[in-house]
């Protein structure tokens, strides 16, 4: 089995990605790198599809840009988890223990789930 590092990108990752965010944009670019080429894997939840629409401080993604942001999340070094109903229990437990709020707790409970994938 071929060894690779995984990391798990909330969906703060993908709009600082995708919006070029100073500070942050070449470094997620290297991780992207990194991962067409095989040597790491990119885990998000489900969830991020639906958070990664509006990028701060900007206007709602344009129509032309939805195609370019459904084929992002296609990327076969992508694997998206689904939250699924212990995903999403877990969340509650986060956000109910830790106060966290309910979009970070939902990437918490997946990130979790992400690092005991095969």
């Amino acid at each position: 089995m071929k060894e690779f590092r995984r990391y798990y990108w909330d969906s703060g990752v993908f709009c600082s990605f995708l919006s070029e965010e100073e500070g942050r944009f070449a470094v997620v670019q290297d991780l992207l790198r990194e991962a067409h080429s095989g040597r790491i894997e990119i885990v998000t939840s489900s969830f991020a599809l639906v958070e990664v629409l509006k990028l701060k401080g900007h206007a709602k993604i344009a129509d032309d840009a939805q195609q370019k942001l459904r084929m992002f999340f296609e990327f076969p070094f992508i694997k998206i988890v689904n939250a699924d109903r212990d995903i999403c229990e877990s969340a509650r437990n986060y956000v109910w223990t830790y106060k966290m709020a309910s979009k970070d707790a939902v990437h918490m409970a997946t990130a979790e789930v992400a690092f005991l994938l095969d």
